[in-house]
């Protein structure tokens, strides 16, 4: 069962020395970008073995109580290490960019709720992964944000879009209002300790 989805994941990469740049981003706040984030980073690092850049580009960090202990420099960045993962945490948008753009391997960025002074950075990764909400109260949300910052601004096909939960109706009418699939985000109980039941709905986002 390993072997199979490790070549699954393996067929995928581009068949060049630079790895995939994945940008995860939220139509509002504590919608699962970083829990998600996190769990593909680790899935990459920790399952994959492969080389693995997590970006944290926010004003004020989240992880840096757990992961802030091994500093390492990772180009003309300061970093940290932990549990085979390298974190940048910044709140600067140039220096995400120029990470994007020289390490090798997977870089993968925690971009929160995607905003104007963000935009380059989802633009020019490779994968883009937006997470909302179709519950009753969040529906409307979803709507506008992408009406306000997607339309006119990105391919929409580009993009995968998430829900929480595994509404059935909320992905009909989704595909409804813009030909898009809305994918489910995958359960996950902690993204530092996957399973193996993880692994194929983490390599459907890649």
């Amino acid at each position: 069962m390993k072997r199979i989805i490790f070549n699954k994941i393996k067929n995928k990469k581009d068949n060049n020395n630079k790895g995939k740049t994945i940008c995860v981003s939220a139509v509002a706040p504590k919608l699962g970008c970083t829990f998600i984030s996190l769990a593909i980073a680790n899935f990459i690092g920790s399952c994959l073995r492969e080389n693995v850049i997590f970006i944290e580009l926010k004003e004020e960090s989240s992880l840096l109580g757990m992961v802030g202990e091994n500093q390492i420099s990772i180009g003309r960045s300061i970093g940290y290490k932990y549990k085979g993962v390298k974190y940048i945490l910044t709140n600067s948008v140039e220096e995400a960019i120029e990470l994007l753009a020289s390490e090798r391997g997977y870089v993968i960025v925690d971009l929160g709720v995607l905003g104007n002074n963000t935009a380059a950075v989802f633009n020019i990764c490779e994968n883009k992964i937006i997470i909302g909400s179709f519950m009753p109260w969040q529906r409307r949300d979803f709507h506008e944000f992408i009406r306000k910052n997607i339309f006119k601004r990105f391919d929409m096909e580009t993009i995968k879009f998430c829900q929480l939960g595994r509404n059935k109706e909320a992905q009909q009418l989704f595909y409804e209002s813009y030909r898009c699939r809305l994918n489910n985000l995958p359960k996950i109980d902690n993204p530092f300790s996957l399973k193996e039941e993880n692994f194929e709905d983490i390599i459907n986002l890649l």
